[in-house]
């Protein structure tokens, strides 16, 4: 599910994007870290290619406001995928495999540097109280500083080794003040999706009679 979740979200990217695919396909991810986190089951799971797909997504969002700013329901997607950024990184020693796998989540978002800060500013989404970009900001400029002390100390830049002794030092001083509820959501209730399950199912049956179609005419 997670690999099907993180295929939309890398392969479905433009101008014109299908935010209720993305709101589904974040929503299914939340739920699941979500388990995963309540129940402290550390995953063994490619956790470098979903973060890395969701910082890149933050990206997306940020480079092309102008096209998506005003889509329907694009607030949504923002809150969810803020919000699971955040969950990810107050819960991630409840579930990633090893602290390895959690240094590297906070590496990623090092790297995103301050597109974190244009994100929240094009969106305006300091002025909602729906979603928990304070906190990825505050976790990404704790670290950004502690870097700029330690590259001031070592007199150049930092080495990938360094860099991963700097964020390890770093928890010593890091607090994350996480809103309380990010993993929770609401159940899945099929009267809300209607449209959607019907325009799924013709997609279905069009797919299986184009099928039989083609088979049919092989014969």
């Amino acid at each position: 599910m997670l690999d099907t979740a993180i295929d939309g979200i890398n392969h479905n990217l433009r101008r014109r994007l299908d935010v209720e695919l993305y709101v589904l396909a974040i929503g299914i991810i939340l739920r699941i870290i979500s388990h995963l986190s309540r129940s402290r089951t550390r995953l063994n799971y490619h956790w470098a290619e979903l973060f890395r797909s969701l910082l890149s997504l933050v990206r997306f969002l940020t480079s092309y406001t102008v096209d998506l700013k005003h889509l329907n329901h694009i607030e949504v997607l923002l809150d969810d995928l803020v919000n699971l950024i955040a969950l990810s990184l107050s819960a991630g020693e409840a579930f990633l495999p090893s602290p390895a796998a959690y240094d590297d989540l906070f590496y990623k978002l090092i790297e995103t540097g301050d597109v974190l800060i244009k994100f929240r500013d094009n969106y305006e989404l300091g002025k909602r109280q729906t979603n928990s970009i304070d906190t990825i900001i505050s976790v990404s400029t704790h670290y950004k500083q502690l870097l700029a002390d330690g590259q001031s100390s070592r007199k150049g830049h930092l080495t990938h080794a360094q860099v991963a002794s700097v964020i390890k030092q770093g928890y010593e001083t890091l607090s994350i003040q996480a809103k309380e509820g990010l993993d929770n959501w609401d159940k899945y209730r099929e009267a809300d999706r209607k449209t959607f399950l019907k325009k799924m199912a013709r997609v279905a049956v069009g797919d299986v009679k184009n099928y039989i179609s083609e088979t049919s005419h092989v014969r």
